[in-house]
């Protein structure tokens, strides 16, 4: 995929999970996962921040950042099978379930 700079500055992804703890619990190789998804992301010189969030309505947010947007696109789906979650926000108000029942 050809890369997509915007003009001026960085492209920011905001996502916020909340996490199935009992999935969590049954798979002990998915905080690798997500550690290596990051990891990928950082090697292809983008930044990401991942952060607890404080609340009801997620348990971890991401933030990415970079210069090309088509890398952080792809990004976001190749994070989500990898997060044992429940529910995502993709920070404009469309959710997703990758859980069923949250």
């Amino acid at each position: 995929m050809d890369a997509v700079e915007p003009s001026i500055g960085w492209g920011v992804l905001h996502l916020f999970y909340r996490v199935d703890r009992a999935r969590v619990d049954a798979d002990p190789q998915a905080g690798k996962r997500i550690v290596d998804a990051v990891q990928s992301l950082v090697d292809d010189g983008h930044q990401a921040l991942l952060f607890a969030v404080l609340g009801h309505k997620a348990d971890l947010g991401v933030m990415a950042l970079g210069p090309d947007l088509a890398r952080l696109q792809q990004f976001q789906p190749g994070f989500q099978p990898h997060f044992p979650a429940g529910q995502h926000d993709d920070g404009v108000g469309r959710r997703g379930a990758i859980d069923p029942d949250p």
